[in-house]
């Protein structure tokens, strides 16, 4: 695969390869394997997270391929299964969060511009998936683990990944509510 040049991009790549310190990696991880230990883990962290998103993002639901008005939807095999599998990526990321962070940054390029070419996912949803991404982090970890240093080192990760999932997106009024917000998810609740 041929990484495109910096001038195909509408924002910049993640410069996650350069920033990303080994602190910063190892507290994702180990708050990440201390979730992993909890009984159905995947399941519980991706179904409360996209309740919460479907809840403040509701036209979401329909480009996700599902029926906001359907009031059992967390409960069908469909939602479950669409949960459990963006946890999957969540965990798959934090494994290459290592040695693997080039290949991790190119995933989520590529990601990306699969998600808002194919599904038309909009760069709008990003800021609001990363609030529920740290408010499902915080109530499946606790406050114990899921301190303010924790909840940082997780913002500039998710930020990193955001941007570049968006980075072939073509970008509207949304760019600066996306980067205005992100920085705030973490502050605001």
């Amino acid at each position: 695969m041929q990484v495109p040049t910096k001038n195909y991009y509408k924002t910049s790549p993640s410069t996650m390869v350069k920033e990303l310190n080994y602190e910063t990696a190892l507290t994702i991880i180990e708050s990440w394997e201390v979730l992993r230990r909890k009984k159905n883990y995947a399941e519980k962290m991706g179904r409360g997270l996209f309740i919460k998103f479907f809840k403040q993002q509701p036209d979401a639901s329909s480009v996700f391929g599902f029926d906001n008005n359907d009031e059992n939807i967390q409960k069908t095999p469909k939602f479950i299964d669409f949960a459990n599998h963006f946890v999957e990526v969540i965990d798959q990321a934090v494994q290459m969060l290592g040695p693997d962070l080039e290949l991790l940054t190119d995933f989520f390029v590529d990601l990306g511009d699969k998600h808002s070419k194919e599904y038309g996912i909009k760069p709008k949803f990003y800021p609001i998936l990363g609030r529920v991404l740290m408010e499902q982090l915080e109530e499946m970890l606790g406050h114990n683990v899921f301190t303010v240093h924790t909840k940082v080192c997780w913002l500039q990760v998710y930020e990193d990944f955001a941007r570049d999932m968006t980075s072939t997106s073509i970008i509207g009024p949304e760019a600066s509510f996306f980067e205005h917000h992100c920085q705030r998810v973490i502050v605001s609740k």
